[in-house]
């Protein structure tokens, strides 16, 4: 179970990030008057803060706070166990760890006021882990993973360059949704991976 906790750990987060959606009384940033979670309008964060956009009190904060906690930390334990079983070099062994486990304590503080700022930081510290991690796949030959893994560069770029620019920003919360969907998919089985590597 170990060696799979961070799969377990997503499945958490999504578990208690659909629950928590439930709970959102309303309103985007478009439209204050809109009722419930949009999944088309409204942010990951929108359920981290205090108060909803319809201005009611926000009862899915601590929820969501929970499940952002519980992802960061499984992606950490993550990030620490990848070069053990992908191993690439001392050098980039400690950039995967040092640069994924830093990304996870700035996603972390995306619930802060540092809101921008952190959200700049996990990225460009999650991009570098990522660059690493893709490095790995690519040396063990794993070329699904590697396809998949340069998908998801490209949508944490567009994502990042959306938020930014305001370009196609109307899209923006439904392709943070897909976003997450695919690179955390891609993690949880990679992951898994693990296990096979044990027993091979």
């Amino acid at each position: 179970m170990k060696k799979i906790f961070p799969a377990i750990g997503i499945l958490v987060f999504f578990g208690i990030y659909f629950f928590s959606s439930t709970l959102y009384p309303g309103g985007t940033q478009i439209d204050s008057t809109t009722v419930g979670f949009s999944w088309f309008q409204n942010y990951w964060c929108d359920l981290m803060e205090t108060e909803a956009y319809n201005g009611e009190s926000n009862p899915a904060q601590p929820y969501a706070l929970a499940a952002m906690i519980m992802l960061c930390v499984s992606l950490s334990v993550f990030f620490y166990k990848f070069p053990k079983y992908f191993y690439i070099s001392p050098f980039w062994n400690r950039l995967i760890v040092i640069f994924g486990i830093g990304s996870m304590i700035a996603a972390v503080l995306v619930a802060s006021p540092l809101h921008n700022s952190m959200i700049a930081v996990a990225s460009i510290l999650g991009l570098f882990a990522l660059i690493g991690i893709i490095y790995g796949v690519i040396k063990h030959k794993l070329r699904w993973f590697t396809v998949v893994a340069v998908i998801c560069m490209l949508l944490i770029g567009f994502n990042n360059y959306s938020y930014y620019s305001r370009e196609f920003v109307y899209w923006l919360p439904l392709l943070q949704k897909i976003s997450f969907a695919v690179i955390l998919g891609w993690l949880f089985f990679l992951n898994l991976r693990f296990l096979k590597i044990d027993n091979s």
